[in-house]
């Protein structure tokens, strides 16, 4: 009897295998990245990001759900994801999760976010600045890799919630029948996918896209949810970096620029 592999399957396997892969170039990379002070090697390696971004999440994303003749669903709720909607309108439910998503804000981003974009030109300031550049060889570091991270920023924000929250909930659905499985194993795909911040980046990102995935199932509308991820990432790359790299200038002997 041949072996033969069907649609859903198929994509399954190649998400493993991304999955597998970023597992191992992720830290890799970042570690090299980390080394690396010229700003022409460094935007070439934002490039290289945008690139994979974009082949992987969008045009992957897009090849899943029109191979499974889904693509109404960037416009539209599947009807598979319909009970967790309906669970998260329900007053107690829907009012819960709002308040969750406002309290990570309020008490997880914005203490955080003011304390970096207030005012410091200590020398103290300067050095925990200069600490976090070491800490997360992402951050641009200069105004042209700035730049860069805002193209990877928007583009991020649709490619991961195409693909992480809603091709392959869809596709895991389809293989398995269970909603809850279809909702929790590319949440923790994705989680295990920024494997390169650490342990406690791993945890921060799988609670970052259950609140995306919250957010939109809530809504019923994918591109909320994509907003929402690219705003994330604009202030929490792009901001803070700009801000941290302003502090860091105030002492230009030691300027992480």
């Amino acid at each position: 009897m041949p072996f033969t592999i069907n649609l859903d399957a198929g994509i399954l396997i190649a998400a493993g295998l991304f999955v597998l892969y970023s597992l191992i170039a992720g830290p890799r990379d970042n570690r090299r990245l980390g080394s690396v002070a010229d700003t022409a090697a460094r935007q070439a390696f934002y490039r290289n990001v945008l690139i994979q971004g974009f082949v992987v999440g969008i045009v992957g994303g897009l090849a899943i759900l029109a191979l499974k003749g889904r693509l109404g669903a960037l416009s539209q709720l599947p009807p598979e994801f319909m009970p967790a909607h309906q669970f998260l309108q329900g007053p107690i439910a829907g009012a819960a999760f709002w308040v969750l998503v406002a309290g990570a804000v309020s008490l997880w981003i914005a203490p955080r976010l003011f304390r970096v974009l207030k005012p410091s030109k200590t020398e103290k300031s300067a050095k925990s600045a200069r600490a976090t550049f070491k800490a997360v060889p992402f951050f641009p570091r200069n105004g042209a890799e700035r730049n860069w991270v805002v193209i990877i920023s928007l583009v991020a924000g649709v490619n991961e919630e195409l693909l992480f929250r809603l091709a392959l909930p869809l596709t895991v659905y389809s293989a398995s029948g269970n909603l809850v499985l279809a909702l929790i194993a590319p949440t923790a795909a994705f989680g295990l996918g920024h494997l390169y911040q650490g342990a406690a980046g791993v945890l921060a990102s799988m609670f970052v896209g259950a609140l995306l995935l919250g957010v939109y199932l809530a809504s019923g509308s994918i591109w909320l949810a994509m907003a929402a991820h690219a705003l994330l990432d604009l202030v929490t790359i792009v901001v803070l970096s700009w801000a941290l790299d302003r502090r860091a200038r105030h002492w230009p002997a030691e300027s992480a620029a």
